[in-house]
């Protein structure tokens, strides 16, 4: 092989060291100390948000930053729009829980025409978010019977607390 096809080809990438557990032990110290993390990914579905969303958007991820879970927990947050409403109510969808890398994933609708007609548009969606991660938290502690779900859910009770401070 000349140069120039070695460096088309480099070859395999380096694999992480291989990791070596004693007999009769169950997990790593990094591994107990790992706890698990809300990630919020959002889909606006077009270029005019009602007024304050991105902001909360926003807020509702600094006030999960640091929140530890019991697994991971993936959320798509898909807020209608002018290209695209939302069709069906507001809330979870497509829940999957994997019990072998303790992440739990799913989307969140938040359909144009219930935000529109919410008093506070602003409440709906923190609830709405809320509220998903509530039944995602239940799924996965009816799967899980370590996970707590009562735990998990004082841990987004602050998503819901009175005033956007935070």
């Amino acid at each position: 092989m000349d140069d120039h096809a070695a460096a088309e080809h480099p070859g395999p990438r380096p694999s992480a060291p291989p990791r070596t557990v004693e007999a009769g032990a169950t997990s790593s110290a990094a591994d107990e100390a790992r706890a698990g993390r809300v990630t919020l990914r959002t889909v606006y579905g077009g270029p005019t948000p009602q007024d304050g969303i991105i902001e909360e958007v926003a807020r509702i991820r600094r006030v999960l930053r640091d929140e530890p879970f019991s697994y991971d927990l993936d959320l798509v947050l898909m807020i209608g729009g002018d290209v695209t409403p939302g069709s069906g109510p507001s809330g979870l969808r497509s829940p999957r829980v994997s019990l072998a890398r303790r992440t739990a994933t799913a989307q969140v609708h938040v359909a144009r025409d219930e935000a529109n007609h919410a008093p506070d548009p602003v409440a709906f969606l923190r609830a709405t978010v809320h509220e998903s991660l509530v039944q995602l938290v239940a799924r996965v502690a009816a799967r899980d019977p370590e996970v707590d779900a009562a735990t998990e859910r004082e841990g987004l009770a602050s998503l819901v607390a009175d005033g956007p401070a935070a």
